[in-house]
């Protein structure tokens, strides 16, 4: 019997996990490991025949995810494929108290340059396309997750307007986006739950203004049963 493909990346897991408990015949195992802002440090060690997520990083918490996904945290051409939700959660960036003061666009307030966002972008992107790359290149890598759309009532929307959110998340995930496209490696979820204006309908919401709900999981779901995994 093949194996169910491995979840793992940030807090978005967590409406694909909830999603996935509620089904008869689960579609993936694993889940949460950790907070985006994780991520954006070294948290992985590739010694040219596999991929080993970093004891010394994630702690406690990397013997919790193994236990959930019933597999080793070392990955190589011998483990389950992986579903990756990693590079997308766009409130890292757009979340940011400092666009009280600063602005992409708004004269009124401290001007960032286009090439100083994306010096900040790459600085916060580096580490996880750097996984990409890698699990790729070992062979494990089946897809990765599109976190949700941002929500309109996320309080960044106070500070930048709904343009310059929009604006912001999207220079977040365009790394990945290339990336993913370059390496042929498909994007679930683009889309799930998007209303016409760019916003998370209200519908898909979850518990905070960050994270969707179930349902969205259930339509990601879908999308990794149609993988064929």
């Amino acid at each position: 019997m093949t194996p169910l493909p491995l979840l793992v990346g940030d807090s978005n897991c967590i409406a694909i996990q909830q999603a996935n408990a509620e089904l008869e015949f689960p579609r993936v195992t694993g889940g949460f490991l950790s907070s985006a802002g994780a991520f954006c440090e070294p948290f992985f060690i590739a010694d040219g025949t596999s991929v080993a997520l970093d004891p010394a990083v994630f702690g406690e918490r990397l013997g919790q995810w193994r236990e959930l996904a019933g597999a080793p945290s070392t990955f190589d051409r011998s483990t389950p494929k992986l579903i990756v939700s990693l590079g997308t959660a766009s409130p890292l960036l757009y979340g940011n108290p400092m666009w009280k003061s600063y602005s992409t666009t708004d004269s009124s307030k401290a001007f960032v340059t286009s090439g100083v966002l994306d010096r900040i972008v790459e600085g916060l992107q580096a580490q996880v396309l750097a996984f990409f790359r890698q699990v790729q290149h070992h062979g494990v890598l089946a897809a990765a997750v599109a976190a949700p759309a941002p929500q309109a009532r996320h309080r960044a929307v106070d500070w930048l307007g709904t343009e310059g959110v929009l604006d912001l998340d999207q220079s977040f995930r365009d790394p990945v986006r290339a990336l993913l496209e370059d390496l042929g490696v498909p994007l679930l979820g683009v889309g799930v739950g998007t209303a016409p204006d760019g916003f998370l309908q209200e519908s898909f919401w979850g518990p905070n203004w960050s994270h969707a709900n179930a349902s969205w999981g259930s339509a990601v779901l879908d999308e990794i049963a149609a993988l064929g995994y």
